[in-house]
């Protein structure tokens, strides 16, 4: 799916023949508002727009305004202080019910600590505010290495503190428990700065995919802005047992030309971009590419796993 907030919304099925484009409503009606999506699950997106949150279901056009609990997002009057909103969206298999938790960080220059934490249920309706049991920051200027949703829980690149100072981690939110979990990150080599690292859902457990490209070593700015090959893809998934990464396989040379790793998708194909707006689909398994041509400028991907309807609340609006 791609989002155009200049002109309309479109969706693509990668697993079709087809490669023109669907359009689909606008559930914001308001080009000029500053949008972020936050995540997509079981067919509902949720979009944080304006004052508050979006939830959008495409294949029935209907969307449900959620107003935020507080304000917090104010800029404190100390100037070496600022504050951050971390989202995610998720999904409770056993309740069915989706949620969405907004974690407020404060922080002093990059370093920061969570201020609150509230957790939205659309069963319910209603927000509540809970503690997260222990001290963290999101990883700031993340770009590169992404977050995820794995089993309706979402996951975010983190820090906290422990003996030996300052480490990287997962943060996890339990959507069924509502807390959140850490999930180390040194026996995945995260700190290579040789790879990309995309943490993605292998099939229901959180996995990794790191991606080699051919001559890493230039600098970065040009780097994207060339195509090139994929050297070699490792893929690791984490042992929740035993708390550690273990590498299942890896795949490569991959002499299909791409400037970026969008997604890895959960049946092994990787979906990439060309500099010129260019997407691709390779397999694999079958060295199989597909390509689809975009016509605007992408703002953001979403990828939708499933399009069955999960609510049609009546105040649900079309």
């Amino acid at each position: 799916m791609k989002w155009n907030r200049s002109n309309t919304i479109s969706v693509f099925n990668i697993d079709s023949n087809k490669k023109k484009a669907r359009i689909l409503d606008d559930p914001l009606n308001d080009t000029l508002v500053e949008i972020n999506i936050v995540g997509c699950c079981n067919g509902l997106v949720c979009i944080r727009s304006g004052q508050g949150l979006v939830l959008w279901n495409p294949a029935m056009s209907l969307s449900k305004t959620v107003s935020l609990l507080k304000d917090h997002t104010s800029l404190l009057k100390d100037h070496m202080h600022f504050q951050r909103e971390l989202l995610g969206f998720g999904y409770h298999a056993e309740s069915d019910d989706f949620k969405v938790v907004r974690i407020i960080l404060k922080y002093k220059r990059i370093f920061g600590c969570v201020r609150c934490v509230e957790v939205y249920s659309v069963n319910r309706d209603s927000w509540t505010t809970i503690d997260t049991g222990f001290q963290f920051s999101e990883l700031l200027f993340y770009w590169v290495k992404n977050s995820a949703t794995v089993s309706g829980n979402p996951y975010w690149v983190g820090k906290v503190r422990k003996v030996g100072g300052i480490k990287d981690v997962l943060i996890c939110f339990d959507m069924s428990k509502l807390v959140f979990k850490i999930v180390p990150l040194s026996s995945l080599d995260y700190n290579d700065v040789k790879q990309d690292i995309e943490f993605v859902d292998f099939n229901g457990f959180l996995g990794a995919l790191a991606v080699t490209w051919e001559n890493q070593e230039e600098l970065y700015s040009k780097f994207w802005e060339n195509e090139k090959n994929i050297e070699y893809v490792d893929f690791w998934v984490f042992d929740d047992g035993e708390q550690i990464w273990r590498k299942s396989h890896s795949v490569g040379p991959i002499e299909v030309k791409m400037n970026k790793i969008l997604r890895c998708l959960n049946d092994g194909k990787i979906l990439s971009k060309r500099p010129k707006g260019q997407l691709i689909v390779f397999n694999l398994e079958t060295k199989c590419v597909k390509a689809y041509s975009m016509s605007a400028m992408i703002l953001r991907f979403i990828f939708m796993t499933t399009w069955r309807a999960w609510r049609t609340l009546k105040e649900w609006r079309k």
